[in-house]
């Protein structure tokens, strides 16, 4: 995944760095 565009919101919201739902 792209680390720092998607992610970059769940990590905020959930705290991961790559969150797999």
């Amino acid at each position: 995944m792209d680390r720092g565009g998607r992610i970059d919101q769940f990590n905020r919201r959930y705290g991961k760095s790559e969150p797999q739902a």
